[in-house]
């Protein structure tokens, strides 16, 4: 284990000097380390250049591994201590931007209420990020909107929200009160987009129809950012329809009636396959998919049930 944790500070820092301090070890024990780790495995993991330290193509395949290990045996340690009444439930979570300031903080305000001795550590990302970290197990699971391409086959996703998108501007933009709008005078307006990996959507209903997408003037990772900026701007965005809500509300932003735009995805819960869900992290998973059941119902006209805490599922 401590051969498994000096590779991963080593990889996490690409100095030998820097992940030695970080592990509170001299440098010369941690090259041993290192070494004897390498000696084992029969393959040589890091290589120096001129940029630090970097893992080799063997270095690059098992740290994953060691990551996961790792993870695994805090995971394991922190259960065991929740379990004895002598430390705080935790789970660590992974939530896309798109869920920053809708359903999340709700659940997450319930859940507190209901679960003081629960302890939450969430983070935010990109799919394509936390998907990899729900991989090695640094997170429990993740909320996210699943992207065009998806998936892994060390991952399970439950979808438990369809999510729909739209193209959107400002209340005065001059095709805001357009009744139709075709996908090639679409194509010409100025547009605003996610930065990389999530702009693939985007990108995505242009191609379909055989058109490039337009040059975007704006890319950024900040959800907020977005919104402001199509609240003042003559530009025009593609938004999934709950975090536009706010706008549409106060009317400065409107959907555009724009043909054969775009489509409907889904919100899923991420795991890891297998992998051991603390009562902690499925509580909260169940607070979600509760949440996600209630908003489903309203959108489908139904009566809404109840969000549920329920830690009574499968562990897996």
């Amino acid at each position: 284990m401590q051969q498994l944790r000096h590779l991963c500070a080593v990889v996490d820092h690409g100095q030998i000097g820097a992940a030695a301090k970080a592990v509170a070890i001299t440098q010369p024990a941690l090259s041993r380390s290192i070494h004897n780790l390498e000696k084992a495995l029969g393959v040589q993991l890091l290589e120096r250049s001129h940029e630090g330290v970097v893992p080799t193509v063997y270095g690059q395949l098992f740290v994953e591994h060691a990551r996961t290990v790792v993870n695994e045996m805090q995971r394991a340690r922190d259960n065991l201590q929740a379990l004895r009444g002598l430390a705080r439930g935790k789970v660590t979570f992974g939530i896309t931007a798109n869920f920053e300031r809708y359903l999340v903080p709700r659940v997450l305000g319930r859940l507190m209420s209901d679960n003081p001795a629960i302890t939450v550590y969430a983070m935010t990302g990109f799919y394509e990020d936390i998907s990899v970290r729900v991989r090695t197990g640094e997170l429990d699971f993740a909320f996210a909107l699943l992207p065009p391409a998806h998936g892994h086959e060390d991952l399970v996703e439950e979808n438990v929200l369809p999510v729909s998108s739209h193209v959107y501007a400002r209340s005065t933009h001059p095709l805001a009160t357009r009744r139709e709008i075709s996908l090639a005078e679409i194509a010409s307006q100025v547009w605003i987009v996610p930065d990389q990996p999530a702009h693939r959507t985007y990108e995505r209903y242009f191609e379909v129809l055989g058109l490039s997408a337009p040059q975007a003037v704006l890319k950024t990772p900040s959800i907020p950012l977005m919104l402001a900026v199509l609240r003042t701007a003559q530009v025009v965005g593609l938004f999934p329809d709950h975090i536009i809500h706010d706008g549409i509300k106060s009317g400065e932003v409107v959907k555009l009636n724009v043909l054969d735009l775009p489509g409907l995805t889904h919100a899923a819960l991420v795991r890891r396959r297998d992998s051991l869900i603390s009562p902690a992290a499925r509580t909260l998973m169940d607070a979600i998919r509760g949440a996600c059941q209630a908003v489903a119902g309203r959108m489908a006209g139904a009566p809404s049930p109840k969000p549920t805490t329920n830690t009574k599922r499968s562990s897996r």
